[in-house]
């Protein structure tokens, strides 16, 4: 029996198992080393230092049962878990155990509280939410509820007020620590100061369970008149009625007034005077002096939030404790500076920190390095895009040092000292990746590249959240807005007869379409099945077919591809919607060995015939081709996907109401015949996590070029589809059989278990045994061949389905889990003809 191991605790038995109880051990002692310790679902993350290292642990729990770890350090880079995970969740889980502790036992205040008629908060109100992303149009719907306790009245003297907090997506209830960081959200304006406020009283990050002080909330309920987001713990989902509304205003009437005195406490014979200490307010933000040339910190009050982590934050920069004066300092130009670009704005956000005003005198002459960008356009449609590191005056050869050094400032010729935070760089870093395909390197101070039109409204969001100061061209402007902006659409033109047949979604499509066409690029329409992809299609050829008879020279003909069921479907519905246009069906065994494009302006065909034709479709440069059903070129190593990279056109457009349907790579694939080289693939050695920054980049290029709408979203008045449940009722020698394998399977448990076999073998029993049963409910015969088809209950059901849908003229399409049940209902289908 083991003795060392430690008590389970999940998740961290799982992580213990993982590794060696030596490592457990020596991760316990590296837990006070950790600094920056973030909890943000499903990563785990922070630095911990290591005798002259500081190494940067992560872990996902995505996966609950088989976390990944992700380190700098050799371990951490081939992904298995090392000491400094370890260390890291060890040091969470004692945080967290803390905080639990401190929260369930109320601390006693020695001294009395002042009389104020409104207590002040303890820093400046934000205006702005930093730890959500907010987009009111691209946006999940947020809005958040705070539940007060029945009790309020009573507990609102102790200056100590336990609220929750609940966050609402989509009218869900999320805890607000389980917010995903990566997802933009739509919050109403009026919740923004608030939440603003309670991220800042929370440390930075949101928190369900909360303990307010008087003063913060007061500031919450003389700031809700507009936002109804109040409600009682015990009803959370009842919003206040009137008498709720009273209640609140007794309760901030009673806020304002200052509670009552405490009562003195009796002296007693060997009472002593109290000790001086260092700050009398447990509350008091923290307090920061010195120059480019030292810092001396005095921590924020132990009531603080993020005391911990303040002072993990100054041990692990090296700060040194004056007992006398309880100071932290740091004497050292080098670290002070590095520090200051790292920390000075945090100090502010997450410990309300107070700068002296000898502190801010002495560091006047400190400023902030920033981003910025510039473009200009060439004559073939392209832009010369230049972006550089704005170090206030310092040159680019001592911004290049400071950068190859890992250092976070540099000095400039007029005596200013510019900043260089690591956001910054690392921003430097990311941008550099992504405008570069992939390809990883070290920082420069200026980054230029050509930037092809494909690629302006991708760059131009980068850039953007990158929060780079650029100013566009105003040809950039065009080109990209109209993709960002469906609103900024022109109108297609095609025949006002077709566009008087398109609803408002479908004359947006068409322009879209067209936008891109104009600007030679491709898309990808994938609305919802039903919304009418092929009528958008066929108008936005017209548009191409009307503005090419405007022009001299030679007319290009359109091709269409699309599966061979669908060949005489377009032809219909292209005589339909445009009859004037003249098409040639290029199908079937009589099919001419060239096609004339005089006297025709489309061409219609499928993907086998393309494939057996391709010479014959490789030679004329066609205006546009539209692959319909793209899921024939989603492997790009089919000989569909190669055929259709080898045609030359002007525009290139695919149809289809699943983009990606396996994997990412189906959407490369489709790219690949739209815009070779747009995205880029990954390289054959890539590590995990690298084809994550891949798969990831794909999705936000891929994004800007796909429109797809559901019904719901565009055409509300649309059927939804109807579905129906049709119970078939087990007969005769069907219901017998089922019945005995029923008995069977529960005495061969029965057994299993009498018999003491393990529980994965029972599991595994019951697994197969089930299988048999569903087999039996779907066609008999795969267990008793014998059997004839009319001992099938489902067969029978689906004979009248299938008669009744034949009359109807509709067509069907049949799924089953057993492909066996599809060759017997194959045979009884060829039976019938």
């Amino acid at each position: 029996m083991q003795t060392d191991k430690p008590p389970p605790r999940y998740p961290g038995a799982e992580l213990a198992e993982m590794t060696s109880w030596a490592t457990v051990r020596a991760a316990r002692t590296l837990s006070n080393s950790i600094s920056g310790c973030t909890w943000e679902f499903p990563n785990l993350s922070g630095a911990v230092e290591e005798g002259q290292a500081i190494w940067h642990p992560r872990i996902d729990f995505r996966s609950q049962s088989l976390p990944r770890n992700h380190c700098d350090c050799p371990v951490g880079k081939k992904q298995q878990l090392c000491v400094h995970s370890l260390a890291l969740y060890f040091h969470y889980q004692d945080q967290q155990k803390s905080i639990q502790t401190a929260s369930s036992v109320p601390k006693k205040s020695t001294e009395s509280v002042k009389k104020t008629e409104v207590p002040a908060t303890p820093a400046p109100l934000p205006e702005k939410i930093t730890s959500l992303v907010l987009s009111s149009t691209k946006g999940i719907p947020l809005s958040f509820r705070l539940l007060l306790p029945p009790n309020i009245a009573q507990s609102a003297n102790a200056d100590g007020i336990p609220l929750k907090l609940d966050a609402l997506v989509s009218g869900k209830v999320t805890p607000p620590e389980y917010l995903d960081r990566g997802r933009a959200y739509a919050l109403p304006p009026e919740f923004e100061k608030l939440i603003a406020s309670l991220e800042q009283w929370c440390g930075g990050r949101l928190h369900g369970l909360l303990r307010l002080k008087r003063a913060q909330l007061l500031f919450l309920l003389e700031n809700t008149k507009d936002v109804p987001w109040l409600a009682w713990a015990n009803k959370p989902e009842d919003s206040f009625a009137a008498s709720g509304q009273t209640a609140i205003a007794s309760l901030i009437e009673q806020l304002r007034r200052p509670p009552p005195e405490p009562e003195p406490a009796k002296p007693t014979e060997t009472a002593r005077p109290a000790a001086k200490t260092r700050n009398t307010d447990d509350t008091a933000p923290m307090q920061v002096e010195g120059s480019p040339q030292y810092l001396k910190i005095e921590l924020p009050g132990r009531d603080h939030p993020n005391y911990n982590s303040a002072l993990d934050l100054l041990k692990l920069h090296k700060f040194q404790l004056d007992p006398s004066t309880r100071s932290w300092w740091l004497r050292d130009k080098h670290r002070v500076l590095n520090f200051l670009a790292e920390y000075q704005a945090r100090l502010v956000s997450d410990y309300g920190a107070q700068f002296s005003p000898g502190f801010l005198q002495r560091t006047a002459h400190f400023v902030t390095a920033q981003l910025k960008a510039e473009a200009e356009e060439r004559n073939n449609g392209t832009f010369d895009l230049s972006i550089h590191i704005d170090a206030q005056g310092a040159d680019e050869g001592s911004l290049r040092t400071a950068l190859a050094r890992n250092q976070s400032y540099v000095e400039s010729a007029d005596g200013k000292i510019v900043l260089l935070p690591p956001p910054l760089i690392q921003q430097v870093t990311n941008l550099t990746k992504k405008l570069t395909q992939g390809e990883a390197g070290s920082p420069a101070p200026r980054l230029a590249r050509t930037v092809p039109a494909s690629e302006l409204a991708d760059i131009e969001g980068t850039l953007e959240d990158a929060a780079v100061s650029f100013v566009a061209p105003e040809t950039w402007k065009q080109r990209s807005q109209a993709l960002r902006n469906l609103s900024a659409l022109q109108q297609a033109p095609c025949s006002d007869e077709l566009r008087s047949q398109l609803r408002l979604y479908q004359q947006i499509g068409t322009a879209w379409l067209w936008h891109l066409f104009k600007n030679k690029l491709g898309g990808v329409l994938a609305d919802e099945m039903g919304l009418g992809k092929t009528v958008q299609a066929i108008a936005f050829l017209d548009a191409v077919n009307r503005t090419q008879e405007q022009q001299t020279e030679p007319d290009k003909i359109a091709l269409v591809v699309c599966p061979a069921a669908l060949v005489e479907n377009w032809c219909r519905e292209l005589i339909r919607f445009a009859p004037h246009l003249r098409i040639h069906r290029h199908h079937g065994a009589s099919r001419p060995a060239a096609i004339d494009a005089n006297g025709i302006d489309l061409v219609v065909t499928s993907y086998g015939t393309l494939t057996r034709d391709i010479e014959i479709f490789h030679d004329p440069r066609w205006s546009v081709i539209i692959a319909d059903e793209a899921q024939h070129i989603k492997n790009r190593r089919s000989q569909n996907a190669r055929s259709l990279r080898q045609l030359r056109a002007d525009g290139r457009f695919v149809l289809t109401g699943t983009p990606i349907e396996n994997s990412l790579d189906d959407l490369r694939s489709l790219f690949d015949f739209l815009m070779p080289g747009y995205i880029a693939r990954p390289p054959a050695d890539f590590s995990r996590e690298e084809r994550t920054w891949y798969d990831q980049r794909t999705r936000e290029k891929a994004a800007l070029y796909i429109l797809r709408r559901t019904k719901q979203a565009v055409a509300p008045e649309l059927p939804e589809k109807i579905e129906q449940t049709v119970f078939c009722e087990l007969e005769g020698s069907q219901a017998s059989l089922y019945q005995t394998w029923q008995e069977r399977t529960r005495a061969e448990i029965f057994n299993l278990e009498m018999g003491g076999a393990s529980e994965n073998r029972v599991r595994m029993a019951a697994f197969n045994q089930l299988l048999r049963l569903r087999q039996i409910c779907a066609e008999p015969r795969l267990l008793q061949p014998e059997l004839s088809s009319d001992d099938s209950a489902k067969l029978r059901a689906l004979r009248e389905i299938l008669d009744e849908a034949i009359d109807g003229g509709h067509r069907i399409l049949l799924f089953s889990q057993f492909v066996e049940v599809l060759q017997h209902l194959r045979r009884e289908l060829d039976e019938e003809s």
